[in-house]
Parts: structure tokens; C-alpha cells; sequence
């Protein structure tokens, strides 16, 4: 386009304001291009800058004609509407190039997050809702190609996109390594980690360390139940042998048939067989109700074990 003039001497001298004016709507009709690529954008951006510029030449050359003569009414009018008509484009333009290069973004990032979503499909469900959430993290995205152009955010993502991949890797190692140590456990040692979806995604040492805290913890506990249940067992055998003693007539035997004192002098066979049968029944009884109450013990330690790190680690993840 020709440079913008006007000349008054009380009427229109010398001006090239017409083929200005055509040359400038044909530039406003062209406008209206598609935003794809980096040159695409930084196109329109060098029109945005070529409308101010003609905003700001309209503008002057009604100053200048203003300065040179008093009031040529129909140069002003035209001057304002296409003034008026040059900004309203540009305005336009950029409110596109705004819009579309957001667009564009969004489209490379739920692209990105589309292929972290195929890599984790490859994987066990219990493993994929442990990953989820640290690996499609928008955000990290956004942050990504912050500042750059679009050929720049591509590079940008794909390079993101092999970097998370890799850590999904890592992460699945991880979680093999837990999963593998839980199987090796007794089923009673399993009721300690009902809670194994939040454990199996700790990093290996933070897991092992809450592992052998509750089995240490557990140990402990069977322990304390075991001498607790052989000091109550100790003193109900001394009861019974007394009781069978007593109504046998004769002395304490062992379970093995061995005698722990010499038999009456003089007694029947039958009443010593009486008195062994007695004392083998009370025996077994002893046993059984030590089980019981070990079994008991056992049961109800557990419960509270679960119960205590059920708690422990709501307020480690809070």
C-alpha cells in the first residue's frame, strides 16, 4: 500500500485517499485466514500490527487536513468509517489468534494425556487407579510448554510424554516388588494389610518399613498371648490333677501313662485305669480351652492391629 496523503487549501488539492482506501479494504477482506501453523500466527500478528498502523495514518491524515483547512465534511466522514471499520477487523484478529492458539494447546495436551492413558491401560486396573493420579496431571502439561510457540509445545509434550512414560515403568516395578512381598505372608498375617491398594503405591523402603513395624508389632502381641494363656494353663493342670487325684484315690500320672507317684498298695487294676482315664480327660480338656483362648487372644490382637495402622496411615496420607 502507497503511503497515506492529503493537501487542503480550502478544497481538496492532492490526495491519493481513494486507491488508499481500496488498497486498505482489500487488505481488511484478507484478513480471514486459517490459524494452523507458527507462520499462520505470526502472520496474522503482522497484521494486527499493519491495521494499528493504518488506524494511527487515518487518524493523522485527519489532523493534518483539519491543520491545513477548516471543514471538509464528506473526507472526514469517510476517514472515520473506515477508521472505525480497520479497528473492528483487527480487533476481530486478534481475539481469533487469542482463541485459537488456546485451542491449539488444549489439543497437543489431551493428545499427550491420550497416549499416558494407552500406556497405562497396558497394566492391572488395582495398579492403573494407584497411577492415575500422579501421572495425567494436567497441570504438569500447562506448565510444559508455558511460553512457547506451537512447534515448540509439541516438542515440549512428546518429550513430557516419554518422560512420564518412563516413570509409569518405574512405578510398575514398584508396585510388583509390594505386591510380591504381601503374597509371601501367612493368611493371618494378611488381615494386618487390609488397607494394600494405598500400601502397594509406596515407594519400596517407606513399604517395608510399615511391613516389619507390623509384623514386629504382631509378633510381640502372640507372644504376650502365649505366656499369658501357659500361666492361666499351668494353673488350671495343677487344679484338675488335684480334682482327678482326689477322686481317684491315687496319685498324679503323666498323659504318657508314667506314674508321678507310687500307686496305693494293694488297688485294683480297674481303679488305677479309672483313675489314668480321669486324669488324660482333664488333660485334654486343659488343652482345649488353652487353644480356645489362644485362638480368642489371637483374633481380637489382630483386630486391633488392623484397626491401629488402618488409622496410621489415614493420618500419614492426610
Amino acid at each position: 500500500m502507497n503511503r497515506l496523503t492529503i493537501e487542503l487549501t480550502g478544497k481538496v488539492l492532492n490526495s491519493n485517499f481513494d486507491r488508499y482506501k481500496s488498497d486498505l479494504i482489500e487488505q481488511i477482506r484478507s484478513a480471514d485466514v486459517p490459524l494452523r501453523s507458527d507462520a499462520d500466527f505470526d502472520a496474522a500478528a503482522e497484521r494486527v500490527k499493519f491495521f494499528k498502523r493504518a488506524e494511527k495514518a487515518l487518524v493523522d491524515a485527519k489532523q493534518s487536513a483539519l491543520d491545513q483547512a477548516g471543514d471538509i465534511q464528506d473526507l472526514f466522514a469517510a476517514i472515520d468509517d473506515i477508521s472505525r471499520e480497520t479497528r473492528n477487523v483487527r480487533l476481530a484478529l486478534e481475539r481469533q489468534i487469542k482463541s485459537r492458539r488456546t485451542s491449539v494447546r488444549e489439543e497437543l495436551i489431551d493428545d499427550g494425556l491420550s497416549k499416558i492413558v494407552d500406556s497405562l491401560a497396558r497394566h492391572p486396573d488395582e495398579f492403573q487407579n494407584l497411577a492415575r493420579p500422579q501421572v495425567l496431571n494436567r497441570s504438569r502439561f500447562l506448565d510444559t510448554i508455558k511460553g512457547k510457540t506451537i512447534t515448540g509445545a509439541v516438542f515440549a509434550i512428546d518429550a513430557l510424554v516419554r518422560t512420564i512414560q518412563s516413570e509409569i515403568a518405574l512405578a510398575k516395578g514398584q508396585y510388583d516388588d509390594n505386591l510380591k512381598s504381601l503374597e509371601q505372608l501367612r493368611p493371618e498375617e494378611m488381615l494386618l494389610f487390609q488397607d494394600r491398594s494405598s500400601l502397594l503405591g509406596l515407594e519400596p523402603d517407606r513399604f517395608k518399613a510399615i511391613m516389619t513395624t507390623r509384623l514386629d508389632e504382631l509378633e510381640k502381641q502372640r507372644i504376650r498371648s502365649i505366656d499369658s494363656s501357659t500361666l492361666s494353663t499351668d494353673t488350671g493342670n495343677r487344679a484338675a490333677h488335684s480334682d482327678t487325684e482326689n477322686r481317684s484315690g491315687f496319685p498324679e500320672t503323666s498323659s504318657e501313662g508314667i506314674e508321678s507317684g507310687p500307686a496305693e498298695s494293694g488297688a485294683p487294676m480297674s481303679v488305677q485305669a479309672e483313675g489314668h482315664r480321669f486324669r488324660l480327660v482333664a488333660t485334654f480338656r486343659t488343652h482345649r480351652a488353652r487353644a480356645e483362648e489362644l485362638k480368642a487372644n489371637l483374633q481380637s490382637t489382630l483386630a486391633n492391629l488392623v484397626n491401629d495402622y488402618t488409622l496410621e496411615l489415614q493420618d500419614f496420607e492426610g
